[in-house]
């Protein structure tokens, strides 16, 4: 990069009020954990909060061409039940219920 690039942009990192606006424009997606099964499904809870304050755990099923036979890669995940909770611990405990329970109807 250039010095005048490093320069604008020291400048804006340290400008709090343009962060504020890039943060409501470009909000940062939470961190997450997840199960994922041998049918390729994950099951994922947040770490964090999200824009709501709460956390999240869904099922996120694959999509696209071989997503049911496995033959070829998955293009895309698709969420499915998401559900937010007050408690992270609420959404851990729910994702790996879901979880488990899918395993069990697998067998």
């Amino acid at each position: 990069m250039s010095s005048y690039d490093e320069d604008l942009r020291a400048r804006l990192e340290a400008d709090p009020a343009i962060q504020e606006l890039l943060a409501e424009l470009w909000p940062r997606a939470a961190r997450y954990r997840y199960w994922e099964a041998p049918d390729g499904r994950q099951f994922v809870y947040t770490t964090e909060r999200m824009g709501d304050g709460k956390f999240a755990s869904a099922i996120y099923v694959p999509k696209g061409k071989g997503a049911r036979s496995g033959k070829k890669a998955v293009t895309r995940l698709s969420p499915s039940r998401e559900v937010h909770h007050a408690t992270r611990r609420g959404a851990r405990a729910r994702a790996y219920k879901l979880y488990q329970q899918h395993l069990a109807g697998l067998k």
